[in-house]
């Protein structure tokens, strides 16, 4: 096994661990206050309707070059950049109004 698999398998289970106290510590902290899981729930909501915006933006191509990639997985894989670009997209004018906003006051 080389440090290459090692460093791979290591952040596989770094991502694994982000994961589950993504998941779990606002479900610990929600059950003192259960409005807030109305909060957690629009969040979840909001994301999976953008990923149905990028889905239906995205094409289904096979290429060459993978040939174990079929054309499902890459129609998600372009799904999830595409709603990577919208949250980008949608932080960087959240960032430019909130500049604007404070020179106004």
């Amino acid at each position: 096994m080389e440090l290459t698999d090692i460093l791979i398998y290591l952040s596989y289970a770094l991502i694994g661990i982000a994961t589950v106290s993504v998941i779990i510590l606002p479900l610990i902290n929600s059950l003192s206050d259960p409005k807030s899981l109305l909060k957690v729930g629009a969040g979840l909501l909001a994301l999976v309707v953008l990923f149905f915006i990028g889905y239906s933006m995205s094409e289904a191509t096979s290429y060459a070059k993978f040939p174990g990639l079929g054309a499902g997985v890459s129609k998600s894989v372009s799904a999830l950049l595409i709603m990577t670009y919208i949250l980008i997209v949608g932080g960087l004018v959240g960032i430019f109004v909130s500049m604007i906003a404070k020179l106004i006051r």
